[in-house]
């Protein structure tokens, strides 16, 4: 793989910005890398004037290298005044060289993904494909749910004590697709049911009875309404 990663794009008058772009590429032949194509890379760019290599400019950066995502690089790598019209910082030269030239060194450094998952941008990922785990879809302000129950669930000890407790009452009705409409105060026998199920809300219904009446309070925790 990391013999793949091992094309240059350099565009000497920029890329559309006045400096030189310089990027990173995939070099599969004809451009045509395999749909699972996944390559985690560090690297690093360097410009330098081979008569003075101590004059350069470099960038780093690291990239999942993917079928959609096979160039990864720096549109603004060094702006172009600076390669033969401004001399570099004190040395009273050039970034090029005496004949307009330049050297470009690539530092590349292929890395173990171990996850699976490495500086991925989650486009169309399918977690319940790759993990058998599915999380919750964030509605605007639960994102922290997520985190919250993953961390409830891989943790043993809760997950012990809790999972064989048997699901009654609410959690049996929640399983079903149903969502308690109202509370009240048990003062009859135990055996009366202090909730009347319903269908599971909307996101905009659990909203409205939690108190989001306006558009922006949506915006707000819900901690009591969403968990």
């Amino acid at each position: 793989m990391a013999n793949i990663i091992r094309r240059v794009l350099f565009f000497p008058n920029g890329n559309n910005v006045d400096y030189v772009s310089l990027y990173l590429e995939h070099a599969y032949p004809e451009g045509n890398p395999p749909d699972d194509l996944a390559c985690c890379v560090q690297f690093g760019l360097v410009v330098w004037n081979p008569d003075a290599p101590f004059i350069y400019q470099y960038h780093t950066a690291h990239h999942r290298f993917t079928k959609e995502e096979g160039d990864w690089g720096f549109t603004r790598f060094v702006e172009l005044r600076k390669l033969y019209t401004s001399p570099w910082e004190d040395t009273g030269r050039y970034l090029l060289g005496d004949n307009y030239t330049a050297n470009i060194t690539a530092y590349v450094r292929v890395v173990k993904d171990e996850t699976g998952v490495l500086w991925h941008n989650f486009n169309n990922y399918d977690s319940k494909k790759e993990t058998g785990f599915v999380g919750l879809k964030n509605q605007g302000a639960t994102c922290y749910l997520n985190s919250l129950i993953q961390s409830l669930y891989f943790t043993n000890a809760f997950r012990k004590v809790s999972f064989p407790v048997p699901k009654i009452g609410l959690l049996a009705n929640l399983e079903q697709g149903y969502l308690p409409n109202s509370y009240a105060r048990r003062r009859d026998p135990p055996k009366q049911r202090i909730y009347s199920p319903t269908p599971l809300l909307s996101t905009p219904d659990l909203e409205q009875r939690g108190g989001h009446e306006r558009a922006y309070q949506v915006l707000w925790l819900g901690d009591e309404t969403y968990f």
